[in-house]
């Protein structure tokens, strides 16, 4: 079923809608919550959540790319789940990218200010637009679908080895292109 099809019955508010966009995306949706979660349970209960936001934001949002709406409530709503249970812990698969990150974007303090948020966010939509479409796959499997590399390597045919080294690349390219424009790490 088409995207366009799901979101007129989401407008009809008919739950067959649910069910559609079950069948077409659920499996995107729990693995993306379950590489951020690392829990079936949570994750189980982030998946349901997604549904709930779609039955209740369309209408009135109509998403011109349903996949990528749906990918971005699944990876908001997990990280949402992950920071309510991390309060007293924090999930070493996240920490993990966390530190990758470090070295080339700046720290959320130093981008606590919503304008300035927005600008990154516009470089590194700019940056990952610019890069070869290799190397951008492998950047955001990595660090929006939090990915192991060794995943991204059996995804792609690559190796564990050239999958990090394009991480690492990449990395170093992000950090010296937000340099360039005015944004330390």
């Amino acid at each position: 079923m088409k995207d366009s099809e799901i979101i007129e019955l989401c407008f009809a508010r008919d739950e067959q809608a649910l069910y559609k966009a079950k069948e077409c995306y659920g499996a995107l949706v729990r693995k993306i919550s379950s590489n951020v979660l690392e829990d079936d349970r949570d994750s189980e209960e982030c998946e349901n959540e997604v549904w709930l936001t779609l039955w209740r934001s369309v209408p009135p949002l109509r998403p011109q790319n349903l996949r990528a709406w749906l990918c971005r409530c699944a990876r908001n709503a997990a990280l949402n789940v992950r920071a309510q249970d991390s309060a007293a812990k924090r999930s070493a698969r996240l920490s993990e990218l966390s530190a990758e990150l470090s070295e080339c974007l700046p720290s959320s303090e130093d981008t606590a200010d919503t304008a300035e948020s927005r600008e990154l966010a516009r470089l590194l939509s700019q940056f990952l637009a610019d890069c070869k479409k290799e190397s951008r796959i492998i950047f955001v499997r990595r660090y929006w679908f939090c990915d192991t590399v060794p995943q991204i390597a059996k995804l792609l045919g690559k190796t564990v080895r050239s999958v990090e080294s394009s991480l690492y690349r990449t990395r170093r390219e992000l950090r010296d292109f937000l340099k360039k424009e005015g944004f330390e790490p």
